[in-house]
């Protein structure tokens, strides 16, 4: 009020040419007052989210998170080009190689070729190379709109599948007896080595089929191709998973030498 007198006073007298009376300094302003008795004061009760947790605060835990599910298991092809169908020579059959050549027209993209040697089998090589000498037929046709080409090809393709089973069991049992009556652990694990080489063989005849080809041509070909190849390695995984059982008990005789050793290492992942 005092401030505001003064300014009102020098309008008052018309200015003139003495200056004005200084202007006092401006007081502070007065505290706000203290609220009445019985007044309400809204506070704020919420603490910021990024606030730490009171002592003995009762803090949820975060959710787990979820483990990543497990990867899928290994193909049946996947497992015969890892411990079968390898390139080199065949375990246990010196002067025998085994050669992978890349044909879009059999299951797997990959065809096997092995090449016998010259040199005399003894017993339980000949029994493995009855397995080795089965091969799938080719040229099947299963077009449903030629019934002599489907009914002939359903009795080949019948036909085989009975000569497979029964050579390869016959050669199971072989090398089977061959260790019930065997003393010496290295004579087990041969034998065993042998049971895995027929059910691998087996597998890989059947997986690395020759697609016939009404199968491989017109619509939908590349689906006919996977429904007819996936079929037949769900036939041969069975097998692989014999041929990966016989591998493990072939390595629980030990440590063994030579292809008997290499052979059987490579049991299941």
């Amino acid at each position: 009020m005092r401030t505001l007198a003064l300014v009102v006073l020098a309008a008052a007298c018309g200015g003139g040419s003495k200056s004005p009376p200084p202007q006092a300094p401006a007081p502070a302003p007065a505290p706000a007052p203290a609220p009445a008795v019985g007044t309400t004061i809204q506070v704020k009760t919420q603490r910021p989210a990024e606030a730490a947790p009171r002592p003995g605060a009762n803090v949820a835990e975060a959710p787990p998170v979820p483990a990543p599910p497990p990867p899928p298991p290994p193909s049946a092809l996947a497992i015969l080009d890892r411990v079968h169908d390898k390139a080199g020579e065949v375990p246990g059959f010196a002067g025998w190689t085994l050669e992978r050549r890349e044909d879009k027209t059999v299951c797997g993209g990959t065809r096997i070729v092995i090449s016998r040697g010259k040199r005399k089998l003894d017993r339980d090589q000949a029994a493995l190379a009855k397995v080795y000498g089965l091969s799938f037929p080719t040229n099947l046709d299963f077009d449903p709109a030629n019934k002599q080409k489907l009914d002939d090809s359903l009795k080949r393709f019948d036909a085989f599948i009975k000569t497979l089973t029964k050579t390869g069991e016959d050669a199971t049992n072989f090398f089977a007896a061959n260790r019930a009556g065997a003393n010496d652990p290295a004579d087990k694990a041969e034998a065993m080595a042998r049971v895995a080489q027929v059910s691998f063989q087996m597998a890989s005849i059947v997986a690395r089929a020759p697609i016939p080809k009404d199968v491989r041509s017109g619509d939908a070909a590349a689906e006919k191709i996977d429904a007819y190849c996936d079929r037949l390695e769900d036939v041969a995984g069975p097998l692989v998973t014999r041929g990966q059982d016989a591998l493990a008990v072939c390595a629980s005789h030990g440590p063994r030498a030579g292809w008997v050793q290499a052979l059987c290492t490579t049991a299941p992942e």
